[in-house]
């Protein structure tokens, strides 16, 4: 039999080695995004930072979805991209936004003046990539990152999973392991931190707590609130 220990979110807080995060929360966080461009691109963990992020700042303006009208949805270049509703927060948050990605496959999308998240891995393991198909897609992301048509860039890193061998997974050919995903890490932080992009550590914030997730794949928006979103509001308002 195995035991299953829950982590309570509410008592979650996590810090790196080398510094302290800065703390963003409610009003700070919305002092920080007002006004500024803000893009999450990747997959549903993109998408769970970018809900995280707006619902901290503005907790009346609920979760981030189309359907609760919190988000507005727009086509730019070709590509779908949801916006957060600030009407409900006092301040303008309406240049926060979620671009899906899920392969790093978007050529090219639309100038983002301040910071640009990206992150993208798990979903190209289920297609079976090799290192080498994962690095074209890298390359990608490194043309958008360098032609001046974003502002700043950050590189995401896949998160931490809980090891899963369910139909789904292994439908799809192999299940998602952490080694797997810590080797894709490596090959992406080795390219971005060359070019001198800085790399948000999601995998060593999320390793700890593969097992108490609500879901397989997704962390509760109190753990990124304490973790992630720290980092990416600390990079977008670095000083006090």
């Amino acid at each position: 039999a195995s035991v299953t220990v829950r982590v309570d979110p509410a008592y979650y807080v996590w810090q790196p080695f080398a510094c302290r995060l800065r703390q963003f929360h409610g009003e700070e966080a919305r002092a920080c995004l007002d006004g500024k461009t803000v893009m999450f691109r990747g997959d549903s963990h993109s998408r769970q930072l970018f809900s995280a992020t707006t619902m901290d700042a503005c907790p009346s303006g609920g979760e981030a979805s189309v359907e609760q009208g919190s988000s507005i949805l727009r086509t730019e270049m070709g590509v779908h991209v949801y916006y957060f509703n600030s009407s409900k927060c006092g301040m303008d948050l309406s240049g926060v936004c979620h671009l899906g990605d899920r392969l790093g496959e978007c050529k090219k999308i639309m100038p983002i003046r301040d910071l640009i998240v990206t992150n993208f891995g798990l979903h190209n393991m289920l297609k079976m990539w090799t290192f080498e198909d994962y690095s074209r897609a890298l390359d990608t992301i490194v043309a958008d990152a360098s032609d001046g048509w974003t502002g700043r860039f950050a590189w995401h890193e896949i998160n931490a999973v809980a090891h899963r061998k369910d139909v789904w997974t292994l439908s799809k050919g192999q299940p998602q392991t952490n080694i797997k995903i810590a080797l894709f890490n490596a090959k992406a932080a080795q390219r971005f931190k060359a070019l001198g992009h800085p790399i948000i550590p999601a995998f060593a914030q999320t390793l700890a707590l593969t097992q108490s997730t609500r879901d397989v794949s997704h962390y509760d928006y109190q753990v990124l609130q304490q973790s992630t979103m720290q980092f990416v509001l600390g990079l977008l308002c670095p000083s006090g």
